[in-house]
């Protein structure tokens, strides 16, 4: 588990996933029944999710700043006190919450293409032939992260 300064980021082979603190808190603020319109796939939902989004999403402290030193120095308390808010369990091993935060995620971004009528399938490189052409199979956009959320629920 690795922070950067605005995500915690976990590697399985050759792929990373990756939860900002935002995501966090949006997952944490929301009720349930918020988080299935947020991910709802319905475009009758769409204006509704937009503004439970901007309700709930973290903020800068507004203030005037004499220089960027100054306004770089804020944001990084405001990063801060996110990380300690909302990333402390992860920091301390306390990853129960790590499995439904990616399924949010997941449930969020499947239902953000589908609403605007994006094709879900796209092709992915695989190899070569034996002639150096291109192979390429048809793949859910985020199959990367259906599989990780299947492996993360067998190592449950």
């Amino acid at each position: 588990m690795v922070w950067d300064g605005s995500k915690l980021w976990a590697a399985i082979d050759d792929r990373t996933f990756a939860l900002s603190a935002g995501l966090v808190h949006e997952f944490l603020s929301l009720s349930p029944e918020q988080r299935e319109i947020v991910c709802s796939p319905d475009h009758q939902h769409k204006h509704e999710a937009r503004l439970l989004l901007v309700s709930q999403q973290l903020h800068y402290e507004k203030r005037e700043f004499s220089d960027g030193a100054e306004e770089t120095e804020h944001e990084l308390i405001d990063r801060a006190r996110w990380l300690k808010q909302y990333a402390d369990p992860f920091l301390r091993c306390d990853f129960s919450l790590w499995l439904a935060i990616h399924e949010h995620k997941l449930a969020k971004m499947i239902g953000e293409v589908r609403q605007s009528w994006k094709r879900e399938v796209s092709p992915r490189f695989v190899g070569l032939t034996e002639g150096r052409k291109a192979i390429y199979v048809q793949e859910h956009m985020f199959q990367s992260d259906v599989d990780y959320l299947a492996r993360l629920k067998a190592e449950r």
